[in-house]
């Protein structure tokens, strides 16, 4: 900054798909600048944001409904919930009880909690069809706040978290 303004910088290409593609995940830092010919990378995974677990890839990410993968959801405690639909993630773990249809946020189908497999945060919800008709049969709902992208560059290797 110079002279209390803010200088933004031009974010490349390969960053800004990544972002779209993650249902516009928040950066850490969104005014922070980097070069883009010290900066090219792309998307990897989304890791728990408690233990830096890794959650799922990047590729699972999916639209469940025509505004994109990540939708608005407030529960009847009036919480409110910006969720990210994947169809799998290998780093979460699914409660051992029935689906609840009780203020499920897709018609059709019943939730059961999902924690973090490695240290049981809450991350999201399994959804599960209750009708034979609704594709997909299941997906699963991850809490933003509780996930982070991991990029890593390829020039060095090493992972970076935005």
């Amino acid at each position: 900054m110079h002279g209390g303004a803010l200088e933004l910088c031009p974010v490349p290409q390969p960053v800004i798909t990544c972002y779209k593609q993650l249902g516009h995940l928040k950066f850490n830092d969104p005014h922070s600048c980097h070069s883009s010919n010290d900066l090219l990378i792309f998307c990897r995974v989304l890791c728990c944001r408690d233990c830096q677990a890794k959650i799922a890839n990047q590729k699972d990410v999916f639209s469940m409904s025509l505004e994109g993968p990540q939708g608005t959801y407030v529960n009847p405690g009036g919480y409110v919930h910006e969720t990210i639909t994947l169809h799998k993630a290998k780093g979460v773990r699914v409660l051992n009880q029935a689906p609840s249809t009780e203020y499920t946020w897709f018609p059709g189908y019943g939730w059961t909690i999902a924690e973090c497999r490695t240290c049981r945060k809450h991350m999201g919800w399994k959804f599960t069809a209750m009708e034979k008709h609704l594709k997909p049969d299941k997906f699963l709902g991850l809490c933003r706040r509780s996930i982070f992208p991991l990029f890593k560059a390829d020039h060095n290797g090493r992972d970076l978290i935005m």
